[in-house]
């Protein structure tokens, strides 16, 4: 599947530093500029070396700066003819200025996800699950901070399914239950920017212990996203601002459901039956209004 370079560069820059991070910043300021500018003339501009835009050219999954300018003008095209332009938000905005550019930001960060996840990694990811579920092994599922939330989300949408988790909100206990992983188990490891030391070390034990390792991320470079065995990669359109990511958790809570759903139309007539016994039960013991 041919990947959306904007979305790339986009969902990138939150996890990229020093000379990257000034490289992509001045291409997304100046896309189209970037078309007709050498090697020479983007790394004078950017402050690096030729050898610097080539490498990080090749970071952006292209097999070097000809094709990283090829792949740009493909996705300025789609840009344009989608019309997504989405506007900064200022520190004089109102609430219906901030409501309007945030939903921008999500409609652009949706699009973008669609266009740049790796269905092949999806496809993947849900036949790993499916596959522990049906042999009786156990899905450990992984998320510290704000990834938490969306840790506990995927808990709940397994468990509609029948399909026993293993997750504590507490790193501590999370560490704690990884020493029980073994090989044929599956860990679902959700962080945003790809940081934390603490998903690193899990990971690692899993990795260790021969585990399956589904790792849900924003795009980028990245020590827990280079050790999983599948990578789940969103694509998240920020404000410069960036006081807190919520779209990044939204675009998560996506590929959650998109997981959710896909493994209950492998089992749909048991997902279904299930669903009427939990409504069943609710009536029965008064759980729901008449």
């Amino acid at each position: 599947m041919t990947q959306n370079m904007v979305s790339i560069l986009e969902s990138s820059l939150p996890t990229l530093s020093g000379a990257y991070a000034s490289i992509a910043t001045y291409v997304l300021q100046h896309r189209k500029d970037v078309l007709d500018m050498s090697t020479r003339d983007l790394a004078q501009v950017c402050g690096v070396s030729e050898a610097t835009i080539v490498r990080f050219s090749r970071s952006m999954g292209t097999h070097g700066y000809r094709d990283f300018k090829i792949a740009l003008s493909a996705s300025n095209a789609i840009r344009a003819q989608a019309e997504i332009d989405v506007a900064d938000i200022q520190p004089g905005d109102s609430p219906i200025d901030v409501a309007k550019k945030l939903t921008s930001y999500t409609i652009a960060s949706l699009e973008s996800t669609g266009e740049s996840l790796d269905y092949e990694q999806l496809e993947h990811a849900v036949d790993v699950i499916d596959a522990a579920c049906v042999a009786g092994n156990k899905i450990y599922i992984a998320g510290v901070g704000a990834t938490s939330t969306v840790a506990h989300a995927l808990m709940i949408k397994l468990m509609r399914l029948g399909i026993s988790t293993v997750y504590f909100e507490d790193i501590h206990l999370q560490l704690e239950s990884m020493m029980n992983i073994q090989a044929e188990d599956v860990l679902i490891c959700f962080t945003v920017l790809g940081r934390s030391i603490e998903n690193e070390q899990l990971v690692d034990i899993a990795r260790a212990r021969g585990c399956e390792v589904i790792v849900v991320s924003q795009r980028g470079v990245g020590g827990t996203a280079e050790k999983a065995t599948c990578l789940l990669l969103t694509s998240c359109v920020e404000s410069g601002l960036r006081l807190a990511s919520q779209t990044g958790l939204i675009m998560q809570m996506l590929l959650v459901d998109v997981l959710f759903t896909s493994l209950a139309l492998r089992h749909l007539d048991e997902t279904r039956e299930g669903v009427m016994r939990s409504k069943r039960a609710f009536v029965e013991l008064g759980h729901y209004a008449r």
